[in-house]
Formats: C-alpha cells, structure tokens, sequence
C-alpha cells in the first residue's frame, strides 16, 4: 500500500513553494525578513493546532502550511506584525 504522502498533491505544492520562498528570499531577495517568515508560520501553526485542540478534531498541517507559504510569497509589509495577524485570519477562517 502506497502513503497518502505519496499520492497527496499537496505535498508536492508545499516542496514547490517552500524552495521558491528559499530561493528567491536568497538569491532574488524577494523584500522580506527572515522573521516575518519565521512569525507567520509559527502564528498559522500555532492557530491551526489550538482550534483543532478546542474543536477536538484532526486535521493535518497540509493547508496550514501551504496558507503560511503563499502568504509569505504573495504579502508584502514594512511592519513585522502584519504577516502573523494575516496569517491567523487566514487560517481560523478556514474552520
């Protein structure tokens, strides 16, 4: 039997937008600080597991973390608290 992770194009999109991130955060210098990426996962994370702690519900982390991508991708802002506010808007909407 082949894994879900196998099959799932999700994982495949993740992998594909995390090394654009890193690419061209290191050789494009796409205009945004280490630590705004940092905060934005560690708000889409953090908000992701404590709803579905409350919720009592399982869900994984593949959508969380292609929300945290895109929007370290797409979202541009001088302030550091922008991208993790943005963030948790993002993914408690989804539930």
């Amino acid at each position: 039997m082949i894994p879900f992770y196998y099959t799932d194009p999700r994982v495949l999109q993740i992998i594909l937008m995390g090394t654009l991130l890193g690419l061209g955060v290191y050789f494009r210098d796409f205009s945004i600080q280490g630590l705004q990426v940092f905060l934005t996962f560690i708000s889409g994370v953090s908000t992701h597991f404590l709803i579905t702690q409350y919720l009592k519900i399982k869900i994984l982390y593949f959508s969380t973390l292609i929300t945290c991508l895109g929007l370290s991708l797409l979202l541009r802002a001088d302030s550091i608290w922008v991208h993790p506010l943005i963030v948790f808007l993002a993914i408690s909407s989804k539930f």
